[in-house]
């Protein structure tokens, strides 16, 4: 709440409980530890690094020699290649901005 500054949760303090519920809880629930959040960050970051990584040996094909500049007629297919790696990397930019 403090970090996007509005009032849409609020911790009850009598309802909140150290450490993780059981598996089988059957209710939804947030960690809210320091350390738990710092490990979603990492996971989400590793996530981005593979991504990444797989998204560069996609494209590296259409590049001209060793350079960064694409080849004319591997446009289109270059265009498609990133539209398919574009919800992905959306889906983590979102990741990110909630994890941080």
């Amino acid at each position: 709440m403090r970090e996007n500054q509005t009032l849409d949760a609020h911790v009850v303090a009598a309802e909140s409980h150290a450490g993780l519920p059981p598996t089988d809880a059957g209710y939804h629930w947030n960690d809210l530890r320091p350390e738990a959040q710092h490990a979603e960050l990492i996971k989400v970051v590793e996530q981005a690094r593979d991504l990444i990584g797989r998204y560069e040996a996609a494209i590296a094909r259409f590049r001209i020699g060793d350079g960064d500049d694409i080849a004319p007629e591997w446009f289109g297919p270059y265009d498609e290649t990133r539209a398919d790696f574009a919800e992905d990397a959306l889906d983590l930019v979102s990741s990110l901005a909630t994890a941080a």
